[in-house]
């Protein structure tokens, strides 16, 4: 009987590493392996950037794709190229949280800096970049900020007045909407709504703001 049972333990060891292969999260033959154990198979080409994507928007002459990244791994914004969907630039952001707008003109992108909480001496910022000639400026031109102590600062979605200069930007964790000057980059007004504000949309005309 003892020996049964070695043959029987020596066969599974051999047999094991092929028949009981594990499959990890990830790309595979047949699409991708999710952590949960579901499958899924993209009908598009993927693009590989960092982790969570929380926001993509179109560039303002229509040829590419702006995501921006704010996972566990360095945020960044990504240009994706929408015809080819290959990557054209890769910006890293010190912190993002899912904001982004552009100016009226397409010539400036503004992106949410979220949170800082990694830092007690720093306050996240609403960051500026510049577009032109189809790539941003590698770092930002300029930083909107609020003199708030910085456990008070979670900026979240953003909107962009279409005809005025003023930036509408979500306080997370102040629950209100803080308006921006984008020309003298000072706060102008702030209007309390309701708990954890995300995302802002604009009416065409400007007049109306959800």
């Amino acid at each position: 009987m003892r020996h049964i049972h070695s043959i029987s333990l020596l066969l599974l060891l051999v047999i094991s590493p092929s028949t009981f292969s594990a499959e990890w999260p990830g790309p595979t033959k047949e699409g991708y392996e999710l952590p949960n154990g579901w499958r899924i198979t993209p009908v598009g080409k993927s693009v590989e950037t960092n982790d969570l994507i929380l926001n993509l928007v179109p560039t303002p002459d229509g040829r590419g794709v702006v995501a921006l990244t704010c996972g566990y791994n360095p945020h960044s914004l990504v240009i994706i190229d929408a015809a080819s969907g290959e990557v054209r630039q890769r910006v890293p952001v010190p912190t993002a949280w899912f904001g982004l707008a552009w100016s009226p003109d397409g010539s400036k992108l503004y992106v949410s800096g979220g949170n800082d909480k990694r830092s007690k001496e720093s306050r996240a910022p609403i960051y500026v970049f510049e577009y032109r000639d189809e790539i941003l400026s590698e770092t930002p031109l300029a930083h909107l900020k609020q003199d708030l102590p910085q456990a008070e600062i979670f900026w979240s979605g953003l909107a962009h007045h279409p005809q005025k200069d003023l930036l509408y930007a979500a306080n997370r964790e102040r629950n209100e909407i803080v308006v921006f000057d984008t020309k003298t980059g000072e706060s102008v007004g702030r209007v309390g709504v309701e708990r954890n504000p995300c995302d802002l949309v604009l009416t065409s005309d400007g007049k109306t703001l959800y």
